[in-house]
């Protein structure tokens, strides 16, 4: 279950946990209420705490925290902040993402107004990377690009997405994927029939989103093919990634190097 600190009472946790749910992931995004406020968010650093408290006492023993890096006007200093603050609670999980500004909101007028200085890549990088340092310190395993756990605590809702494995999505607007096919639910009606070429494109893609990557021989036994007999035309354009060390082949793996993540989609666009 998501949920947003200030929506939650303790009764309500209680009867989540009674009814069987057993994870419960907070959007905290930040421990600044600044920087909370500017995003237009309802919550306080305090209001987070009190949510994340009652969660511990109605018996959720698996909890993740959202946060969110590079907001126009944040520093270092703040996030350091989040961060040191955050791991000091101990959650399960740590989801840690850079801004991105979307089209139909409030922050993308102030962007397009140039209202909001235009995002700093080498201060996204550098937060990201301090955020690794952080959780790798306080023994969290980054096993995903922007998700980081206890041991045994990683997501095994996402891991299905990154694995590439059959999911059922149920209710409005939720999406499956089973034996190939990619259905959304109404209001959003969709139904896409993956054709081979999709589907080894999308396994290389999610793979590398993780620190294990592609396994070679779990490719060519799902697609019955090598993987780089499938994508002999990508392998130069690849290459100049491993020669310039954003990622590696070896170990019978294919992986991203922590240099490459910054330019992941970059790399993984080659395979789609």
């Amino acid at each position: 279950m998501e949920a947003n600190p200030g929506t939650l009472s303790l009764a309500m946790l209680k009867r989540l946990r009674a009814a069987g749910v057993n994870r419960l992931s907070i959007g905290l995004q930040s421990f600044d209420d600044g920087i909370l406020k500017a995003m237009g968010r309802v919550h306080t650093a305090e209001v987070f705490l009190e949510s994340y408290q009652m969660a511990r006492e109605a018996g959720f023993t698996n909890i993740n925290i959202d946060l969110m890096f590079d907001f126009p006007g944040q520093t270092m200093a703040q996030w350091e902040d989040t961060l040191r603050r955050a791991v000091e609670l101990k959650p399960e999980h740590l989801s840690f993402y850079g801004l991105q500004i979307e089209e139909g909101t409030p922050l993308y007028e102030d962007y397009r107004m140039e209202r909001i200085p235009e995002l700093d890549e080498q201060k996204d990088a550098a937060m990201y990377f301090r955020a690794l340092d952080v959780l790798k310190e306080a023994g969290y395993h980054h096993y995903e690009i922007s998700n980081a756990a206890l041991p045994g605590y990683e997501c095994r809702h996402n891991l299905k997405y990154w694995r590439f494995q059959d999911y059922l999505g149920v209710g409005a607007s939720a999406s499956s994927f089973i034996n190939g096919v990619r259905t959304t639910e109404y209001p959003y009606e969709e139904h896409h029939v993956n054709s081979y070429e999709d589907s080894c494109g999308e396994y290389v893609f999610t793979a590398l989103r993780t620190d294990t990557g592609v396994v070679l021989g779990d490719f060519r036994r799902q697609f019955g093919r090598d993987l780089w007999d499938v994508f002999a035309d990508r392998r130069e354009e690849f290459d100049e990634y491993l020669k310039r060390g954003l990622a590696r082949e070896e170990d019978g793996r294919l992986f991203l190097t922590r240099e490459g993540i910054p330019v992941s989609n970059e790399i993984m666009a080659i395979f789609v």
